[in-house]
C-alpha cells in the first residue's frame, strides 16, 4: 500500500489578463490562475480500510489559506476556497466555480477527506468510528504540505495521511483447540473501552474532544478452519482496551493498554489457549501504511473471572494468588494491576456513578476470590481453575456453576437467590454454604472430600433432601465431623424418616440451629 495518497495541483489560464495592474508592484499577478486538482491514483473501489484508492464521486474539501497564517485566523482563507468541495470527475477533482489563486501573495493548502457541509467551530469535523461490523466507516485522510505557494501553472503535490489507526486481528487455537471450522466461522470480535468519537482539527490534523467510549465490534475480513481475520478502524490515542473473542459458546477477553497513532496499521495475532482457556498475543506488526515494520512478541497468561454489577457506590474484592492480578472495572477507568499474596488479602475498591450494569474483569492467578455485598447479577468463575475458596455471599444471583473449578475447596454463597447451583466436579471441595437462597434440589455425590454442608433456609421438599441425603458420600474423613444442616426447608420434618440415609454414611443431620 502506498504510504500517502497523491493529489496534484495544476494550474491553468481561466481568465483574460487582469487590467488596471499597477507597474510599481512587481510581485502581483498580470492574470488570474485557476487551481485544477487532479488526482494519479487509480479509481479501483472506495477508499477504506482495504486500500488507498479513489472512487469517481469522493468528494475531498479545500482551504487555501494565506501563507502562514493560521486556518482560524479571521480573514486567512481566501477567496470561494473555504471548505470548497472538491469531487473526482474521470481522475481530476474539480469545483464549481473554480478556485482562483489571489492576485498577490503566496498560499498554504489544507485538505481532508471525507468531506462535511458541516465545520464547526474552530474548523473542526465530527468523526465517529462506531457500527464498524456492517461495513467501516471510510477512510479519514489530510494533508497541509503544500505551503507557501505562489501562483503557478505547474503542478503542486498534496501528501494526504491516514487520520486514523487501522487494526488487523487473526485469532487462531493452540493444538488443545476444541473450536471447529463452524466456531471460526461464526466468532465475532470487539475492543470494549475504545472512544468512537472526535473532532478532526483541520489545523493540523489531529483529533480532539474524544467522547462515546464504547465498544467496536471488528469487521470480519475471513475464516479458515482453523483462525478468523478480522479488521477495524480506530481514533488515534493512547488506551488501555480490552479485547473480547466470542467463539463456541465461550468468551475470551484481553486487555491490552497501547498507543494507536493515525497512519498506521497495526497487525495483531492472538491465540486462544486450551484447555486452560486464556489468550495470547502472539504478535504485533506495526505497518505505517506500506512502509516499515516492526515484530514483537507477547506472550501473557490470563486466567480470567467476570462478574456484573449495577451498583451505585462501592465496590470492593478481595484476592488472593501469585504473580500479578489486574482488575478492568469496565467503565472507562483504566484498569488496576497489583502483585498478589498467598497469605494476606489484597483488597480492590472502586466507586461507580450511576446504576449502569458493567462487567467487571478479574485476570491472573488467583486462588481466592471475596467478592460479598456488590450487587452482583452475573459470576462467571469457570475459567480460573486455580481458584480454592470463592466467598460471593449477600449478592442477588440466581445461579452459579463452579464445576469448572476443580481445585475448590470452600465456596461460601449464601444470602442470594440462588435456583441452580452447580458443583459437580468440585471433588476437592471440603466446605460448602448455601443456605438462604432457593434451592429446590441439589446434588453433592461427586464432592467426595465433603465435610460441611449447611442448606437451611432453602426450598428442599422432604424428597428433595432425602435425595440430597442420597447423593452424600461414605467416605471416611479423619479428624473431622461430617455435618449437613438442614433447617428451615418446606421438608425438614417430614425428611426425618431418611436421616439414616446420612447417617449411615458418617454424616451427622442437624435440622435446626439452636
Amino acid at each position: 500500500m502506498k504510504r500517502v495518497i497523491y493529489l496534484v495541483v495544476a494550474a491553468m489560464i481561466v481568465s483574460a489578463a487582469v487590467t488596471g495592474c499597477k507597474k510599481d508592484k512587481p510581485d502581483e499577478l498580470t492574470e488570474r490562475i485557476a487551481v485544477n486538482l487532479r488526482t494519479d491514483i487509480k479509481q479501483a473501489s472506495i477508499l477504506k480500510v482495504a486500500n488507498d484508492q479513489w472512487e469517481a464521486g469522493d468528494e475531498v474539501g479545500l482551504f487555501m489559506v494565506r501563507a502562514g497564517q493560521k486556518l482560524d485566523e479571521p480573514g486567512a482563507v481566501w477567496g470561494n476556497a473555504n471548505n470548497a468541495k472538491m469531487s473526482i470527475n474521470n481522475g481530476t477533482l474539480v469545483t464549481t466555480p473554480p478556485i482562483m489563486y489571489p492576485e498577490t501573495g503566496n498560499v498554504d493548502f489544507v485538505a481532508y477527506h471525507p468531506y462535511s457541509a458541516s465545520v464547526g467551530a474552530g474548523f473542526t469535523v465530527p468523526i465517529n468510528v462506531a457500527g464498524q461490523s456492517g461495513g467501516l466507516p471510510k477512510e479519514v485522510v489530510y494533508s497541509n504540505n503544500a505551503v507557501n505557494q505562489a501562483a503557478t501553472k505547474d503542478a503542486v503535490m498534496l501528501n494526504f495521511r491516514y487520520a486514523l489507526a487501522k487494526i488487523t486481528v487473526t485469532v487462531t487455537g493452540n493444538e488443545h483447540s476444541p473450536l471447529t471450522p463452524a466456531d471460526f466461522d461464526g466468532m465475532t470480535v470487539s475492543v470494549e473501552g475504545m472512544f468512537t468519537q472526535a473532532n478532526l482539527q483541520l489545523a493540523d490534523g489531529s483529533f480532539a474532544d474524544y467522547s462515546a467510549q464504547q465498544a467496536i465490534t471488528l469487521r470480519k475480513t475471513a475464516s479458515t478452519d482453523e483462525s478468523a481475520t478480522f479488521e477495524a478502524l480506530l481514533l488515534p490515542t493512547a488506551n488501555e482496551a480490552v479485547f473480547v473473542f466470542t467463539a463456541g459458546g465461550t468468551s475470551f477477553r484481553y486487555p491490552l493498554a497501547r498507543t494507536y497513532a493515525s497512519h498506521t496499521h497495526y497487525m495483531l495475532g492472538f491465540e486462544l489457549k486450551f484447555p486452560e482457556i486464556f489468550a495470547t498475543l502472539l504478535n504485533t506488526t506495526i505497518l505505517p501504511r506500506g512502509t516499515e515494520t516492526e515484530n514483537y512478541e507477547v506472550s501473557i497468561s490470563t486466567k480470567q473471572m467476570t462478574m456484573t454489577t449495577a451498583k451505585e457506590g462501592a465496590v470492593d474484592i478481595g484476592l488472593k494468588g501469585t504473580g500479578t492480578a489486574t482488575i478492568i472495572w469496565g467503565d472507562g477507568i483504566p484498569s488496576e494491576t497489583r502483585t498478589l499474596s498467598s497469605s494476606n488479602t489484597s483488597p480492590f475498591t472502586h466507586t461507580y456513578t450511576g446504576s449502569t450494569a458493567r462487567t467487571i474483569t478479574i485476570i491472573g492467578n488467583v486462588t481466592e476470590l471475596l467478592c460479598s455485598s456488590n450487587e452482583l447479577t452475573e459470576l462467571d468463575v469457570s475459567n480460573n481453575t486455580a481458584l480454592t475458596l470463592l466467598e460471593c455471599s449477600f449478592n442477588p444471583l440466581t445461579s452459579l456453576d463452579v464445576s469448572n473449578n476443580t481445585a475448590l475447596t470452600m465456596l461460601v454463597c449464601y444470602n442470594n437467590q440462588l435456583t441452580s447451583l452447580d458443583v459437580s466436579n468440585n471433588t476437592e471441595l471440603t466446605t460448602l454454604g448455601c443456605f438462604n437462597n432457593q434451592l429446590t434440589s441439589l446434588d453433592v455425590s461427586n464432592n467426595t472430600a465433603l465435610t460441611t454442608l449447611i442448606c437451611q433456609n432453602n426450598q428442599f421438599t422432604s424428597a428433595a433432601l432425602c435425595a440430597l441425603f442420597d447423593t452424600l458420600h461414605g467416605n471416611p474423613i479423619s479428624d473431622f465431623t461430617k455435618t449437613i444442616n438442614i433447617g428451615y426447608n418446606p421438608g425438614t420434618a417430614g425428611a426425618a424418616g431418611c436421616y439414616s440415609t446420612a447417617e449411615s454414611k458418617g454424616w451427622i443431620v442437624i435440622p435446626a440451629i439452636n
